[in-house]
């Protein structure tokens, strides 16, 4: 009897009690988990908007003056109420090309919007079109100034001097057809012009 007591000393359970709580512990411990990997992930395709085309867009150098409306505009002020759609038909056939054409003015801190009064630009760079908004200079454009002036006229500059055809507005007289047709008249020249002067070789009939 004294045995038996002996071997269920307090101690002992003790040591058998946490051997029994360590064991569970141990099968309780959850799995690891696998990594995961690209192919596991969910795949998300994007909505395209209304009216648009779920085709891949091409890069811009494959776009050309083909891809314009007709009667695209070379310039374009934005007015209140249009939409960025509105105004991507007015220049082009398939309006969701826009992006592909669009060049981002530099000078402009947001090009990005567009307002009211901005004005949008249609112009071509090595033959592609490209639109730009409120553009001060075109990029890879050379500005031309004209050499040719024009000023007003005074009268005395307008028409044919009255010296030159005086004689033809005074003592009118009429002739016959037969005179007309006899009289001496000038067939042609060296120089295409209506009045000959002084010097100046004609060719004369009659």
């Amino acid at each position: 009897m004294n045995k038996r007591m002996d071997r269920c000393n307090p101690g002992f359970v003790a040591g058998m009690l946490v051997t029994v709580m360590l064991s569970g512990c141990v099968g309780l411990r959850e799995a690891p988990q696998e990594p995961v990997t690209p192919a596991s992930q969910p795949q998300y395709t994007p909505v395209p908007m209304p009216g648009t085309s779920t085709q891949a867009l091409p890069p811009a150098e494959t776009l050309n003056s083909s891809d314009l409306q007709p009667a695209a505009p070379q310039t374009y002020i934005v007015k209140k109420g249009d939409t960025l759609w509105d105004i991507a038909k007015r220049f082009l056939k398939k309006p969701w090309y826009w992006p592909e054409i669009w060049y981002t003015n530099p000078d402009i801190k947001n090009p990005h919007r567009i307002y009211p009064g901005d004005v949008i630009s249609l112009y071509y760079v090595n033959g592609k079109p490209r639109l730009g908004i409120n553009m001060k200079k075109v990029p890879g454009s050379t500005k031309l100034q004209p050499k040719i002036r024009t000023y007003p006229l005074d009268e005395k500059d307008v028409g044919i001097a009255i010296q030159s055809i005086r004689p033809f507005l005074i003592r009118p007289q009429v002739v016959s057809e037969e005179m007309l047709d006899n009289a001496p008249h000038i067939l042609d020249s060296r120089e295409a012009r209506l009045i000959y002067g002084s010097n100046d070789e004609v060719y004369v009939h009659g």
